[in-house]
């Protein structure tokens, strides 16, 4: 006979062996299964970023001075040069400011030809050389930055424009506070400026 307590004793080691030999059988067949079914890596590809989102505007630098190269807040009108012209033509003057945009601007046109002349003048709106000069007005429109401009178109085929004179415009804004001006020429149909000679004038006349 076994002694007492012995049997207790290798049935609690052949529990131990059974539950060992269960878990590694469990082990093994769960590294079998992971083996055959084994996951495909997913691959996830480079994603560009998106393009059709909302667009942010560009940033607009504006310079630091006028055109005219002012570097203060002193108000300022610029006129842009006026290529020479024939008689006829309509001329668009053209130019910027820093004055705010629908202050009005009187711009005026005279004759650069300086001649005796009566003490009234001779015709109103007339840029001849003893006329009172033609006058326009007109607006500030907006610009950028601050920079705003101003247009003035004028007929030379009137207001007794002549080939091959001189003119000076004249530009003021704010009761003459802020002014600028300027010289163009109106030239004959060859596009030649400046008086006939006098031998021009005499047909046949030669050097």
């Amino acid at each position: 006979m076994n002694p007492p307590g012995r049997e207790d004793l290798l049935l609690r080691v052949a529990a131990i062996v059974a539950i060992v030999l269960v878990l590694a059988l469990a082990y093994a067949t769960v590294n079998l299964w992971n083996g055959v079914n084994q996951v495909p890596e997913i691959n996830n590809p480079a994603v560009s970023p998106d393009t059709t989102g909302p667009v942010t505007p560009a940033i607009t630098v504006c310079p630091q001075k006028t055109p005219a190269g002012n570097l203060t807040n002193a108000p300022e009108i610029a006129i842009d040069p006026v290529p020479n012209h024939v008689l006829g033509d309509i001329i668009t003057f053209t130019g910027t400011t820093n004055l705010a945009a629908g202050e009005p601007l009187v711009l005026k046109i005279y004759s650069a030809e300086f001649v005796p002349c009566p003490k009234v003048p001779s015709g109103l709106d007339s840029v001849s050389p003893c006329g009172g000069g033609f006058t326009g007005n007109v607006t500030v429109t907006p610009g950028n930055c601050g920079i705003n401009t101003w247009s003035w178109a004028v007929d030379t085929s009137q207001h007794g424009f002549q080939p091959g004179g001189q003119y000076l415009l004249w530009v003021n804004g704010r009761d003459g506070g802020v002014q600028n001006s300027a010289i163009f020429n109106i030239t004959d149909s060859r596009g030649v400026y400046g008086k006939p000679s006098l031998q021009e004038k005499i047909p046949g006349a030669t050097t």
